[in-house]
């Protein structure tokens, strides 16, 4: 039953579409030779506009990802010589202020 109710429901929304599509196409005079045209104009331009992005959006995208890969790498090495610099202080009897002032690489 409930597949019956679906199939019937689908032709009456295809006969109500069908006479929109008609009314449509004889009071603007566009039919489906237009639609098919158009949408092949569109997957024409779409296609090619997905291949060929600006050399400019490029090269902006590969410099935010350099910055990123930049300060990760900065953000690690400090986190592993402010380790080492535990390790050291831990292992003597001397303290990080003893030793000095720790010098931090800017950012």
């Amino acid at each position: 039953m409930f597949l019956l109710q679906n199939y019937k429901q689908a032709l009456r929304i295809q006969l109500e579409v069908g006479r929109e599509l008609q009314v449509y196409e004889s009071e603007t005079g566009f039919g489906a030779a237009h639609f098919l045209r158009w949408h092949q104009e569109e997957m024409t331009f779409l296609s090619t506009a997905k291949r060929k992005e600006p050399d400019e959006l490029t090269l902006k995208v590969s410099y935010v990802e350099a910055l990123e890969n930049f300060f990760a790498i900065r953000c690690f090495f400090f986190l592993i010589t402010l380790f080492e610099d535990l390790i050291i202080c831990s292992g003597s009897s001397m303290t990080p202020s003893a030793r000095g002032s720790m010098k931090l690489a800017p950012f």
